[in-house]
């Protein structure tokens, strides 16, 4: 379908699934955090991302068997399960904001991690067998250390300024 390999009719659900992920989450990181609309939005985006990594680990044309790829999937769901279930259940009571945040913050990241692996594999000049690996790895490896450092750096201010809201209401 529109001359890209593996884009068929459940490859395109796939690539739609993960772009509506992208603006989701984007759209909660934009948002005021523990307002209703984050809450609404970061549903929305937990369904997304359960939704594409259900489609992720449906796809085999890449080797026809279990790969890396369906690895990260399962990771995926993980980070996103870690990050879920803390602010669903506000437990650990006094720390849930912050295993909520950075597991979410993680997510995200991997979300953009896997994007950019998908671009790379679809360049034509990467196409060679000996390089296709390197390749998805150096970038994967390069968008994960660009967002450990925006995580190192951003979700600690987050948190401790909804501590202080939170200890105000």
């Amino acid at each position: 379908m529109l001359g890209i390999h593996g884009l068929d009719r459940f490859g395109l659900a796939h690539a739609v699934i993960g772009i509506a992920a992208l603006v989701l989450g984007l759209v909660v990181i934009a948002q005021g955090k523990g307002s209703a609309s984050h809450r609404v939005w970061g549903s929305a985006y937990v369904v997304a991302m359960v939704l594409l990594n259900a489609s992720a680990l449906a796809i085999y044309d890449v080797s026809g068997r279990f790969n890396t790829f369906h690895l990260f999937a399962l990771l995926s769901l993980a980070t996103v399960a870690a990050g879920w279930i803390p602010a669903l259940l506000r437990r650990p009571a006094a720390r849930w904001y912050e295993r909520h945040a950075i597991y979410m913050a993680w997510s995200y990241v991997g979300l953009a991690a896997a994007l950019v692996s998908e671009i790379v594999t679809r360049i034509p000049a990467f196409q060679v067998r000996a390089l296709i690996g390197a390749t998805v790895a150096v970038s994967t490896l390069g968008v994960v250390a660009i967002g450990a450092l925006v995580i190192r750096r951003r979700v600690p201010r987050l948190v401790s300024r909804f501590s202080a809201t939170s200890a105000s209401r």
